[in-house]
């Protein structure tokens, strides 16, 4: 049987009981003291009945829809009903807390699943229900790609479990579904919308790297002579990443938090130091028009690069777009994300370059148990590095030009 006790440094109950030998603790959000009116003999019958219904949630004699219906009577009857904000002020006062790309992925999802709701937008957040969510899946997959589904599930699981962790919800209403059979069902043309991905050819980066106008050629070099990091990555990378005397480049990546600590190869610190010099160490961001850009979370980045590429004849001009259904959108099968993509294939197909070795350089979060046994020293990854420099050097003029627009 539950219990209760007083929460240490709170004013609330905490909610105990005994779960495989295990002790439970939950905060009950019921004051010990009453407050609006409540006794404290009150606060602490209220504070017993939330106990009893988490233990029985907990253990599975209630479901949560009947759990949620009999904490919000408490939560009433104590006067305690205001204290549960909408889902649309939750979702609203949650966003703002991460990086500008994160924030804007999370915008889009919140505004796509309150769209979905509607006016039920407008109810109680413990009002959710694993029903609310599938019901938003199968709308979102008649509308957009999985992978995109993916990521809006991504963005509300993460509130969600800010909520449960701040004692808001009980247990999250997200509930567990396979994306990909789900989109079967839904939508079985789904499989006809997506594109391969390809990589850039060798030929092409030496257009990129010595063809396409400032500052994107560098931005491009500085991609690929730091393992193909991401768009964001380089565009928002900041001079005091860049270490010239100990001949490092180090950052920690924004889409997974990965570090990267890799070797300046001669071109590339030909081309950073022509570049300080022209911005007279006035700048925090080696590119700071498009780190502007992209922390502000501006698709004009990624759409500019995207235009140079068919300028150039890498991407044909399309000049009839293939008709998806919902909100899908045409995918190029290259672009900023295919220079990552041509440098582990062409790092791959270097026998002397281990698997691990370009793991570590470009940051690749898979095989993690046997990457903890695997730790290449900055000269290992000099020379894989090097490999790759040689493997555009030959287009690569090292004279400084100018470069910023």
């Amino acid at each position: 049987m539950a219990w209760i006790e007083e929460r240490s440094g709170s004013n609330n109950y905490l909610a105990c009981w005994k779960q495989n030998g295990k002790k439970i603790r939950k905060s009950t959000g019921v004051p010990v003291k009453g407050r609006d009116g409540m006794s404290a003999r009150q606060a602490q019958k209220l504070a017993q009945e939330v106990a009893d219904g988490m233990e029985r949630l907990a253990k599975g004699q209630t479901t949560y829809l009947q759990a949620a219906d009999a904490l919000r009577s408490v939560a009433l009857s104590s006067g305690m009903g205001g204290k549960m904000p909408t889902v649309r002020e939750y979702l609203t006062e949650f966003q703002g807390q991460a990086g500008a790309k994160t924030e804007s992925n999370r915008k889009r999802a919140f505004t796509r699943f309150m769209d979905y709701l509607g006016k039920r937008a407008d109810m109680r957040l413990d009002m959710l229900t694993k029903d609310d969510m599938r019901g938003f899946v199968r709308h979102a997959l008649e509308l957009v790609a999985v992978g995109t589904v993916r990521l809006y599930l991504a963005n509300i699981k993460a509130a969600m479990n800010r909520a449960v962790e701040d004692d808001l919800l009980l247990k999250s209403p997200m509930p567990r579904i396979e994306l990909a059979k789900e989109a079967q069902i839904v939508n079985p043309e789904l499989g006809s919308d997506t594109v391969e991905r390809a990589p850039f050819t060798r030929e092409e980066l030496h257009i990129l790297v010595t063809r396409f106008p400032a500052p994107w050629r560098d931005i491009v070099l500085v991609s690929w002579l730091t393992g193909g990091q991401r768009l964001g990555d380089c565009c928002c990378l900041r001079w005091d990443c860049v270490d010239f005397k100990r001949g490092i480049v180090s950052f920690r990546t924004d889409k997974t938090g990965q570090e990267i600590c890799n070797p300046i190869r001669p071109t590339l610190r030909t081309r950073l130091l022509a570049i300080r010099e022209e911005q007279g160490g006035r700048e925090t961001y080696v590119f700071p028009n498009m780190a502007r850009k992209y922390r502000n979370a501006n698709s004009s980045v990624s759409t500019e690069f995207t235009a140079l590429l068919k300028a150039w004849g890498i991407l044909e001009t399309e000049t009839e777009k293939k008709a998806l259904k919902g909100d899908r959108k045409n995918v190029s099968r290259k672009s900023f994300h295919s220079i990552r993509h041509a440098l582990v294939s062409a790092a791959r197909s270097n026998s002397s370059l281990s698997a691990d070795l370009v793991r570590a350089v470009v940051g690749h979060e898979s095989e993690e148990v046997e990457r903890q046994y695997f730790t290449p020293d900055i000269s290992e990854k000099d020379r894989m590095l090097e490999a790759m420099e040689e493997y555009i050097s030959p287009a690569v003029s090292l004279s400084p030009y100018s470069r910023l627009a």
